[in-house]
């Protein structure tokens, strides 16, 4: 075929095939999987995409039809009601109404659109007609696409650190196309019997489609190579059940003595019982459906952490890192603090500023780990926020920092602890050091607010933190607090905990600045200010009071209401009040 203007041969004419594919529909479907032509792809993983379209889920008829059984009913007893009530109920006649007409709509539609949903495309005809219609013209594959070639003269090493066994031709030619093997010093083979042809032991990953031969090949490995490590890298049933977007295969349901072997896997606890019914109703996920990209990320993850594994010497060679610096030390990160270390003690004599306690302090952090105290006075958090930091074990606190917190009304001291049993208890422990009678310090600072900033079980289950368990909790341990819920009392008192560390460093930066600081001064504007002056009202009079205003009037709005007031009310966080209207 040739183009008439050009005259130029071209492959596909999108009037001439079901998908309607042209020369340049493939070359964008190419270049949108291969990420820009950054990776190799495989006939297959170009064939998955190409009929991507007529994979496209949607309900089913039986589905389509019990729903709209279950509108009609719903439509007709709207209608009944209508009737029987009269014209009080004329509303729900003609929702009813409505409801069937759309009814109507969907049987008749739903079926037209079954029938013209156009077939997948066998893999076969794909790679036998077309791709070949394509090497006529062009001579070759698609630019970036690659075939069971690649795997001709792939070099085996002698001592390969492992084996990737990989059934599938087609994704075993797309591995080998982009370098995995050669960069990983690995062995690709197809059959488990090409892996018992290489000496030694070395451990061997297997690559499978989610189909109920790919879930079996596993255990058959393990049977056929007792003593050998063999990982599971392959794509399980799971992956394209709850994934979104993943469409899977629907093929014939598997052979009674297939699913009995299906079976045998779920009791060994490679497979669930929705898994083992899923694969039993025929359907199965390709390994080509996974986007190129992510499944050689995959693979390669998997690869190299088997590999690290099983060689001591790469593994202590990670441990130190890739880049290392002369002196041995990461910028940008603390030292250690020794675990016999004493905790500093604050200075009692006179500080290099005479004055430097003689101003109010409005608010001050107790952090549960002197680490994390550390690494926010390393990001000067002390400075942003106007607020000391001090660590747990510098309780009790030098009696002149009591009395700083003592000259500001509505002074604030926040606790940052790990959810655990001791850390939920940390704030009462400091509240009893500052609003107890006396004290711990000899100097008790009534009006203190003590506020708990985290963590607690259920921000630890939000964030979803690593949690660690030790030993329970002593019933007769420190009293929780009322705040916490049933659930999170069980977690505690099962000796589980979540520790402040574990949350991303700029996210709790962010978190602590935020809380600490409380709401920001709004920036004051040209368009502030005259939003600010119609409060003044049209004419105004020097002294303040109109003529004929009786005395007591107030003729604008009182100063505790001035625009952009922060103001902090009890244990009720600061709030920012609006700008008078």
């Amino acid at each position: 075929m040739r183009c008439s203007k050009c005259g130029r041969p071209y492959a596909f004419d999108p009037k001439d095939n079901t998908l309607r594919l042209s020369d340049v529909r493939i070359r964008r479907l190419v270049k949108k999987i291969s990420d820009e032509g950054r990776v190799s792809v495989s006939v297959s993983q170009l064939w998955f995409a190409v009929t991507r379209s007529t994979r496209a889920r949607g309900e089913s008829l039986a589905g389509t039809l019990g729903c709209s059984a279950l509108a009609a009913m719903a439509g007709g007893g709207l209608i009944a009601l209508g009737l029987s009530i009269g014209e009080q109920a004329a509303t729900a006649t003609v929702i009813g109404g409505i409801i069937l007409w759309a009814v109507l709509i969907v049987l008749v539609v739903a079926p037209a659109g079954r029938r013209n949903r156009r077939k997948a495309l066998a893999f076969g005809y794909f790679t036998s007609v077309l791709m070949s219609r394509w090497q006529t013209v062009y001579g070759a594959l698609p630019a970036g696409v690659v075939d069971d070639s690649a795997l001709r003269g792939l070099p085996r090493p002698e001592r390969p650190a492992a084996v990737l066994l990989c059934p599938d031709r087609s994704i075993a030619a797309f591995l080998a196309a982009n370098g995995v093997p050669q960069r990983h010093t690995l062995a690709l083979v197809p059959d488990v019997r090409d892996v018992q042809a290489i000496p030694g032991t070395p451990p061997v990953i297997v690559l499978h489609h989610a189909d109920p031969i790919g879930c079996r090949l596993p255990g058959l490995v393990r049977a056929a190579l007792p003593g050998r490590r063999v990982v599971d890298a392959g794509l399980p049933p799971r992956a394209v059940m709850n994934a979104p977007g993943a469409l899977p295969l629907l093929g014939d349901k598997p052979e009674p003595e297939v699913l009995a072997a299906l079976h045998e896997v779920r009791a060994a606890g490679e497979l669930t019982d929705a898994e083992v019914a899923w694969l039993a109703k025929g359907r199965s996920g390709s390994l080509a459906g996974v986007p190129p990209v992510k499944l050689l990320a995959v693979v390669t993850k998997v690869v190299e952490r088997v590999t690290a594994a099983a060689d001591p010497a790469r593994h202590e060679a990670e441990a130190v890192g890739f880049l290392t610096w002369p002196g041995g030390a990461v910028p940008g990160l603390l030292d250690s603090v020794p675990a016999d270390a004493k905790p500093p003690r604050p200075a009692t004599g006179e500080p290099r500023e005479p004055d430097l306690y003689d101003y109010g302090l409005p608010r001050l952090l107790i952090c549960q780990s002197r680490s994390v105290a550390r690494m926010l006075l390393a990001n000067d958090v002390h400075l942003e926020a106007a607020c000391p930091v001090f660590a747990a074990d510098d309780l009790p606190l030098d009696p002149r920092l009591a009395a700083g917190l003592g000259r500001v009304e509505g002074a604030t001291v926040h606790v940052l602890h790990d959810a655990s049993a001791p850390g939920v208890a940390l704030t009462a422990r400091v509240r009893d050091e500052l609003s107890g009678p006396g004290g711990a310090t000899g100097t008790g600072v009534p009006g203190v607010r003590v506020v708990s900033m985290g963590l607690v079980p259920r921000h630890a289950a939000a964030l979803r933190l690593y949690a660690r368990k030790g030993p329970a909790s002593s019933p007769d341990g420190d009293p929780m607090p009322a705040a916490l819920e049933p659930r999170e009392r069980e977690w505690l008192a099962a000796g589980r905990f979540a520790e402040v560390e574990s949350v991303p460093p700029a996210r709790l930066l962010r978190t602590v600045l935020r809380l600490v600081r409380g709401p920001r001064t709004p920036v004051h504007s040209g368009w502030s200010g005259l939003r600010a002056l119609r409060t003044a009202g049209f004419m105004t009079w020097p002294s303040g009071t109109p003529t004929g205003t009786p005395t007591g009037t107030p003729t604008g709005p009182p100063m505790s209401d001035s625009p952009g007031e922060t103001r902090t009310r009890d244990d009720e966080p600061a709030t920012r009040n609006p700008l008078p209207r």
